[in-house]
């Protein structure tokens, strides 16, 4: 059975710039590990102390599991993780948040970003942001640029996709701690008066595909069977429409103009070919991937 840490963690927000630090937070309960196997149902305690004050839970992450890593929905206490044979490394952490001093004292939306594969926060800020914020007036300056403030407006926010200067770190899905249901794309929008908290979950791609996938921009990977594989519920794959499917003539199109588009030896020509082809993707898929991803999210 692989060998499983687990732990209870806090997230601090407007952190981003060094969550991995000296000044990074110790665990709030943990490490425990390697254990070895976890045989049992898993429970988060809330509230837990943390310091002086106390702090909320947020949701449960897991490396390595038989299911593969991911993030369990928000909220969900307790959690029922199974993990391969043998000596691998594992991990299953509970996500904490402390009360108080989080926000700008108003209406606002606080972001960051989540790399499942590693069960840990993705470092970010200048050069490297991966997150706009429309209209840009509502973002915060300096640390405070993980905050868009809904208290004047709605504020739209977008997620890089691909992560910036790694093209196969891609964007999965939204986890959001507040009202609403998160979008399937990566642009999250949130009304005026919203308040809460909004994850950017990434996932390094991975495909058998002999070609450079579309996946880094859609989520989405065709084997070398031409079955189109689409990401669901806790990041792992399965089996979607096969080349007759809704979208697999698109696809099988723009792969085949995206193939030429990277073998253009000029590289400022080569990148707009290939932003040419990721926005044909976009606008004749888009309607197909919502509606599949609704059915399989239902199913």
């Amino acid at each position: 059975m692989s060998d499983v840490t687990s732990s209870s963690r806090l997230w601090v927000p407007h952190h981003h710039r060094h969550h991995h630090s000296g000044s990074d937070p110790a665990p709030l309960e943990g490490p425990n590990g390697a254990v070895g196997v976890i045989e049992e149902m898993m429970t988060a305690t809330e509230p837990l102390v943390a310091g002086n004050g106390l702090a909320d839970f947020l949701f449960w992450s897991v490396t390595n599991s038989t299911a593969g890593s991911f993030v369990y929905p928000a909220h969900e206490r307790m959690v029922d993780p199974h993990f391969p044979p043998g000596d691998d490394a594992a991990t299953l952490t509970a996500w904490y948040i402390g009360r108080g001093g989080n926000g700008p004292g108003r209406p606002a939306l606080i972001f960051d970003a989540f790399g499942e594969d590693i069960g840990d926060w993705l470092d970010w800020g200048d050069p490297f942001d991966p997150f706009t914020v429309d209209p840009a007036a509502r973002r915060g300056v300096g640390d405070d640029d993980d905050v868009a403030s809904t208290d004047l407006s709605a504020v739209t926010l977008t997620a890089a996709n691909p992560w910036p200067g790694d093209p196969l770190l891609v964007f999965d899905r939204w986890l959001v701690i507040g009202d609403g249901v998160p979008p399937l794309s990566n642009e999250l929008t949130e009304a005026q008066g919203w308040t809460g908290y909004a994850f950017a979950l990434y996932k390094r791609a991975k495909s058998t595909a002999t070609f450079e996938p579309v996946r880094p921009v859609l989520g989405f990977a065709l084997d070398d069977s031409g079955v189109i594989h689409v990401p669901v519920s806790h990041g792992h794959l399965v089996p979607g429409p096969g080349p007759g499917g809704p979208f697999g003539l698109a696809l099988a199109r723009a792969l085949a103009m995206y193939e030429l588009a990277s073998d253009t030896p000029d590289a400022s020509s080569r990148a707009a070919l290939q932003q040419a082809v990721l926005r044909y993707v976009d606008d004749q898929t888009q309607g197909a991937i919502k509606a599949t991803g609704a059915q399989l999210a239902g199913e």
